[in-house]
């Protein structure tokens, strides 16, 4: 998977850094990633997908900020 391209926004998921053959997690940066899933548009969904890779049954109690973040903003 040398050389993927991936965008800022990504994981670095256990199945994809893991090498079962040595019993351990590859190098020390976790090289390899996938793109976040393109469903993740707001602060809400990406609670929700955190909630379900970690396993956090109750990741709603989490609020939504008072505040939205926007990189295009001005200031």
């Amino acid at each position: 998977m040398s050389g993927k391209r991936v965008s800022a926004s990504h994981i670095h998921s256990f199945a994809l850094n893991y090498a079962p053959r040595e019993n351990h997690m590859r190098g020390t940066t976790l090289p390899q990633a996938d793109n976040l899933p393109d469903e993740i548009q707001s602060f809400e969904s990406l609670r929700d997908f955190a909630g379900r890779a970690f396993n956090v049954l109750n990741i709603d109690v989490v609020s939504t900020p008072p505040w939205a973040y926007n990189l295009f903003q001005d200031g």
